[in-house]
């Protein structure tokens, strides 16, 4: 939503991030950085319109001059009830910021945002820059407190890897290299943080280097049961070459031969099978299950 706020310039677009982050983070601080946007905005449009205002001026000061006034609803075309918010809403949030006395809402979140949509769509409109024809309130309503839920998310995950990694490591499946990038990431995890932003990001490594050991380990795993199976082909052709001898003093010449060249056959596609195991294993519980898929195929063609 308000993609278009990016091509209004650097100090608009900077600004708009902040307010989308105390959205994200139920911020009080929402308040300070929605009239932050407001102010830039609306200086950049009289600078524009080359209406003067001297330097310090406060978005309320701004708003209430006339010139101001016949740029936003007489060449914009602002209509009047949301210019009135404008001063509304300045005035709230400066109450906000000497008494501390408002927490932020959803409610409050989506409202002052169609205003400023309201606002800033006529000039990005004026300026040929493609807004938004339609307020998208279920946009913020949908990030609102997100980076909340976004934090006990990723510590949930974090925590399901740390006892899975904890399980290989007690029944002494990892390495050295593993167990010592383990270590290092439980102690990383002991860190605080003072904002969610800092602890999302730093959850989202812990993940990922969790991740990467236990993909290491189960790869190390596989590759070991891979070897096993190969290791197998040369005596599952004379195993299987045997049976087929025993079996050719009942069936055959013909039968005999018919019964090798299947045997034959079913090894020789015993890479296929190992390729099918490999891609198994990205949905796979554990590394169990990629080895049976393979061994299962395996058994299947060479007992037809």
């Amino acid at each position: 939503m308000l993609e278009y706020i990016s091509l209004l310039g650097e100090p608009i677009a900077n600004r708009y991030q902040t307010v989308i982050r105390n959205i994200k983070g139920a911020s009080n601080s929402f308040y300070d950085s929605y009239l932050d946007l407001l102010e830039e905005t609306l200086k950049q449009i009289a600078d524009d319109f080359n209406v003067p205002y001297e330097e310090g001026t406060t978005c309320g000061k701004l708003i209430r001059k006339d010139e101001m006034k016949v740029v936003m609803m007489g060449m914009l075309r602002l209509d009047e009830a949301t210019y009135g918010k404008l001063s509304d809403y300045t005035q709230k949030v400066n109450k906000h910021k000497h008494h501390r006395e408002k927490n932020v809402s959803v409610d409050i979140v989506t409202n002052y945002m169609k205003v400023y949509w309201k606002t800033s769509k006529p000039y990005a409109d004026y300026m040929g820059i493609k807004a938004e024809n339609e307020y998208d309130e279920t946009f913020f309503a949908g990030i609102f407190d997100l980076t909340e839920k976004e934090n006990k998310r990723l510590k949930e995950e974090a925590e399901g890897l740390k006892d899975e990694v904890k399980a290989l490591l007690e029944k002494n499946q990892l390495t050295a290299d593993q167990v010592r990038n383990f270590q290092e990431v439980i102690q990383r995890g002991q860190v605080q943080y003072h904002e969610l932003e800092e602890e999302n990001s730093a959850l989202f490594q812990e993940i990922n280097a969790l991740k990467d050991i236990k993909i290491n380990s189960l790869e190390a795993k596989l590759n070991k049961a891979f070897d096993m199976l190969l290791s197998l082909e040369e005596a599952v052709k004379e195993n299987r070459a045997l049976s087929m001898a025993v079996g050719d003093t009942i069936c055959g010449e013909d039968k005999f031969k018919e019964y090798i060249a299947k045997a034959k056959k079913a090894v020789s596609d015993t890479p296929h099978y190992v390729e099918e195991g490999a891609e198994a294993l990205s949905d796979a519980k554990s590394v169990v299950d990629a080895v049976n898929t393979i061994s299962n195929k395996i058994i299947d063609k060479l007992t037809k």
